[in-house]
């Protein structure tokens, strides 16, 4: 956490040298993600709810540039072949303190576009696999910063008042030091997240 203290810092100074142009709105966002991953091993994957909260800019050109803490990652169910029983249950929890920097095209309807990285700050697996408690931190096992690609659509509702869904569409592999073993070709893993959100602006 103390390594992203200045880039923190920094991104509270360029939100605020932004909301100093009367033309520029600045605000705070909030929402729901529903998340996955693109890819799983000796489990079926389901969509992990979790939020996120942070702060967007506005800017007359329709350049929306974005900083906002981010909860991901997925639900596994592992099963066990050849019958596929069910041996237990985890949900991988990925925080992230993701910068998306967005186009953003249209007045009342408005679709958005561009890219995004993300800064790990967490990564966790708990529940129970084979009746044994899990309760793993995967921070050594994962990359980190997580680049993306974003592609959504929003609402004005008023001057104010903002709303959107995007698809974080992630480029990046999530994890590192996986080991394959002898005719096992293990697949890349890479964030998906269906973002929705709700804005304020100042």
């Amino acid at each position: 956490m103390k390594k992203y203290s200045l880039l923190v810092i920094t991104l509270i100074g360029w939100f605020t040298a932004f909301s100093q142009d009367k033309k520029t709105q600045v605000g705070i966002k909030s929402g729901l993600n529903l998340a996955i991953l693109s890819a799983s091993i000796n489990s079926e994957s389901s969509y992990k709810p979790g939020f996120h909260i942070g702060m967007y800019v506005k800017t007359p050109g329709g350049f929306r540039p974005e900083v906002y803490f981010s909860s991901q990652g997925q639900k596994d169910n592992y099963v066990s072949p050849p019958n596929f029983v069910s041996t237990g249950k985890t949900t991988t929890t990925l925080n992230y303190l993701n910068i998306p920097l967005l186009m953003e095209m249209g007045k009342k309807v408005t679709f958005q576009v561009g890219p995004q990285i993300g800064f790990l700050l967490s990564a966790k697996e708990v529940g129970t696999i084979s009746n044994q408690s899990v309760n793993s931190d995967l921070k050594e096992f994962t990359k980190s910063p997580d680049f993306s690609l974003v592609f959504g659509a929003g609402i004005n509702a008023t001057e104010k008042i903002n709303f959107g869904a995007r698809l974080n569409f992630g480029l990046s592999d999530v994890f590192n030091n996986v080991q394959s073993a002898p005719g096992v070709d293990f697949p890349a893993i890479k964030n998906r997240v269906f973002h929705f959100y709700a804005g304020v602006s100042f």
